[in-house]
């Protein structure tokens, strides 16, 4: 009798063992990006476009810049989908380059870009926003919300429905805080390289950050797959939103036909 009262003790133990220890697991959402490489002929396009950026050479850049693009809009939390919309910009030059603040988070609705009482702030966020994009390293690659473009950056690509489901099981997290990483990356119980291991953060997934942790500098902690705290070097994690231009070519010429922003919350 107590040989098999004992037999069930150690079957139960086993069978708790199997399964997640930690309450608020989750499973990682995938997350990837597709690149490309850019042509010469297009390198030598951004560093022309750079150039009048730096000029503020309003003509040059309208030159690359068609009256409709798509403007593709994310919020921080990467549970909401990102949004793409066929915008038409204005005819002058000037006012066509100021009109991209109105894309990128300046605040502004495009349809008051002629009559704004603020139009050097707009031009400032235009012309911040252009030298950003505009400026290495690049990441270039595909935004499946532009067809047919290469991108100055490629968007992360994942299920938001994904990160809703991740949330719902883990107390204490945004999906506004999250990270991936590039390559496999070891983790720590401690925000320190002798630290005790914890693990390993896998490429190609996304993690949430824990912003409840107090992290050493050069450190960042998120939360592991099994619910607990852990820390990585700071360096390693990278966030997944996009911002920058997209490029199609077209009678010999590239086009910016695509304006990628973030803004929040």
């Amino acid at each position: 009798m107590h040989s098999v009262m004992y037999s069930a003790f150690v079957a139960a133990i086993a069978l708790l063992s199997s399964q997640p220890a930690v309450a608020g697991s989750y499973e990682p959402p995938y997350v990837f990006q597709e690149s490309l490489t850019p042509t010469r002929d297009l390198r030598e396009t951004v560093a022309l476009l750079s150039a009048a950026v730096a000029a503020r050479n309003a003509e040059v850049i309208a030159e690359h810049l068609p009256r409709g693009i798509v403007a593709v809009s994310s919020t921080l939390a990467l549970d909401v989908p990102r949004l793409a919309e066929v915008v038409t910009l204005p005819a002058e030059p000037r006012t066509r380059v100021r009109s991209l603040s109105a894309l990128v988070g300046g605040g502004m609705d495009l349809a008051t870009v002629d009559n704004s009482a603020t139009p050097q702030l707009m031009d400032d966020v235009a012309y911040r926003f252009l030298a950003e994009a505009l400026s290495p390293p690049f990441a270039w690659g595909v935004d499946p919300l532009v067809p047919d473009a290469i991108c100055t950056s490629a968007a992360y690509q994942f299920d938001p429905y994904a990160v809703t489901g991740a949330a719902s099981g883990v107390p204490g997290v945004s999906t506004s805080e999250m990270v991936t990483v590039a390559l496999p990356t070891p983790l720590t119980t401690a925000p320190r390289a002798d630290g005790k291991d914890a693990g390993t953060a896998e490429a190609g997934r996304l993690y949430f950050v824990d912003t409840g942790a107090d992290a050493a500098e050069g450190w960042m902690a998120i939360r592991t797959p099994r619910g607990r705290r852990a820390f990585l070097p700071a360096e390693d994690a990278l966030s997944p939103y996009a911002s920058g231009l997209c490029f199609r070519e077209a009678e010999n010429t590239w086009l910016i036909i695509g304006v990628v922003g973030t803004a929040g919350p």
